[in-house]
């Protein structure tokens, strides 16, 4: 029971950070940063449980990685159909990196494999504090459903795609809770 109210969260925290909530209070970094918080403490813990005390240290670095992740910005993959950054709000910091990897593939930006690998990118680094994989995977599927969304409920689709991405992306801290502790 307490891990699905972790994930519903996840998901809420999710959402809020794709609505940019707080923007007109110059608070729209906080639902991310808050966002962030499990990933850092999970890593802390899991070292702390084997190293002692002194593993707590790494939790703050894993928040800052998956900070940093959450702050990369999704425009290239975020409508999954158009990759347009409509606002021009934020540099996707991780275009450069998803490009070369969807060369490999053959996509390019526009192409629905290139939207899946950017949301993995993103997820794998949001993640990576607590391993990557799983939360890469969970990201770009969160966003793939979400797709489906659109023209199928009456609110917007995005929230869909941002609760999902977040709830689904927030297994890979449970499962490496259940692994390393």
């Amino acid at each position: 029971m307490a891990e699905t109210i972790f994930l519903i969260l996840m998901g809420i925290l999710g959402r809020l950070s794709g609505n940019g909530f707080g923007k007109k209070w110059g608070v729209s970094w906080l639902p991310e940063a808050l966002m962030c918080v499990p990933y850092g403490a999970a890593l802390g813990y899991a070292l702390a449980h084997h190293i002692g005390p002194w593993g707590y240290i790494a939790a703050p670095i894993g928040w800052a990685i998956s900070y940093a992740g959450m702050q990369s910005a999704t425009w290239h993959f975020l409508r999954w159909e158009t990759h347009t950054d409509p606002n021009l709000t934020r540099k996707a910091t991780i275009k450069p990196l998803v490009d070369w990897i969807a060369a490999r593939f053959g996509y390019r930006l526009g192409d629905e494999g290139y939207a899946w690998i950017a949301a993995m990118v993103k997820g794998f680094i949001i993640g990576l504090p607590v391993g990557g994989v799983i939360t890469a995977i969970g990201w770009a599927l969160g966003y793939e459903i979400g797709s489906h969304a659109k023209g199928r409920v009456k609110f917007d689709p995005h929230a869909v795609s941002e609760f999902m991405s977040s709830a689904l992306g927030a297994i890979g801290i449970l499962v490496f809770l259940s692994l390393m502790v």
